[in-house]
């Protein structure tokens, strides 16, 4: 009786070790993937904007692509070359809160015909994802400064730049 009794007690301590070990792991990886923001911007959960421009003189082909992380992926189509950066953390909390900014902003696609005035000017694809929705807006240099979305498309071209 005192053999099974011990063997028995052994068997629930090695489980219950075996969970807590679990357990724990668990709540490292947990940690591990959660983001923290300060300063009091509200972070949107996961997001993403990506910008493409093009046009211009010297017939501009580039993209950036910047998720919730602050991951930076910037390709230029035109040479095939093609970097990644991440933004530090004070560019990270400014470009949230323009993507936070943008979730009620009603989707406008600007017009893609460019007039002849505007020969050389820049074409501006905008997308800006986050949980399930997500806004495309099409813009050139004359109708983006009445766009509510200037403010992100020069953040992010400022970035493209810098990059």
């Amino acid at each position: 009786m005192e053999f099974n009794t011990l063997n028995i007690t052994t068997v629930f301590r090695s489980i219950f070790i075996s969970l807590l070990f679990v357990c724990v792991s668990c709540a490292a990886q947990e940690k591990k993937n959660t983001v923290t923001v300060s300063k009091g911007v509200v972070p949107v959960q996961s997001w993403s904007a990506i910008l493409s421009v093009s046009g211009g003189f010297a017939g501009w082909n580039k993209n950036i692509s910047i998720d919730s992380g602050g991951l930076v992926i910037i390709n230029n189509l035109k040479t095939g070359m093609s970097s990644r950066k991440k933004l530090n953390n004070k560019e990270l909390l400014a470009l949230s809160a323009l993507v936070h900014q943008q979730k009620n902003t009603s989707v406008v696609a600007g017009s893609r015909n460019f007039s002849k005035r505007c020969a050389d000017c820049f074409e501006y694809k905008l997308s800006i994802r986050w949980q399930n929705r997500q806004q495309l807006a099409v813009l050139n240099d004359i109708n983006l400064s009445k766009s509510p979305y200037q403010s992100i498309v020069r953040f992010l071209r400022k970035t493209m730049s810098k990059y």
